[in-house]
């Protein structure tokens, strides 16, 4: 997948989305294996939404072609009101509440495990949350320049993630509207 034209197929969407979903983010898969257990229906129930989305957009600007934070905004919101993951497993760690304990799991190191514990408990508390922004600012980084300038940190990723587990609860966008979700990606990239 190069862009997000591809995403314009179901067919498309449903073999990237899904390869997508079983990838843990590399935050947490450079340091610990985590098996993820993907819902496809929910993935291709996700499409039309995301349509909708692309099409509100679409209407709004003049060339008819939303712009790749618009794309991002969209597809973040198709994808958090959908539970796409239906389970996770550490293979490397009995239960995430190791990565707490004095000691550090057999083959991993200090550093490591100090890194990737807040965003290991983020993914554990919001699975969904996490994945839909995960994908869509990793789609969002394919236009940018200078992508590897792009950074967030653990409170950014935190503080999107129970937003959109608010909204989803809250009712269709009540908290994050469709403008205001494109706004999150075009802060990430100032």
């Amino acid at each position: 997948m190069s862009d997000f034209k591809g995403l314009d197929d179901l067919s498309s969407y449903c073999d990237f989305l899904s390869s997508q979903y079983h990838q843990a983010p590399k935050k947490i898969s450079a340091v610990l294996n985590c098996d993820i257990s993907v819902d496809e229906s929910a993935i291709s129930s996700s499409y039309d939404e995301y349509q909708t989305y692309v099409k509100y957009f679409s209407n709004k600007v003049e060339s008819s072609n939303p712009d790749h934070y618009k794309r991002s905004g969209a597809l973040l919101l198709a994808l958090s009101n959908h539970d796409i993951i239906s389970g996770l497993s550490y293979p490397d760690v009995s239960c995430v509440e190791e990565m707490d304990e004095p000691f550090t799991p057999l083959g991993m190191s200090y550093g490591d495990k100090e890194h990737v514990k807040p965003y290991l408990k983020l993914f554990s508390e919001f699975p969904n949350q996490v994945m839909s922004f995960h994908i869509s600012y990793r789609m969002m980084c394919l236009y940018e320049k200078n992508a590897k300038n792009l950074a967030y940190t653990a409170e950014y990723y935190e503080n999107v993630c129970a937003l959109l587990r608010k909204d989803k609860f809250a009712g269709m966008h009540r908290i994050i509207t469709p403008d205001s979700a494109f706004l999150i990606f075009k802060s990430l990239a100032q």
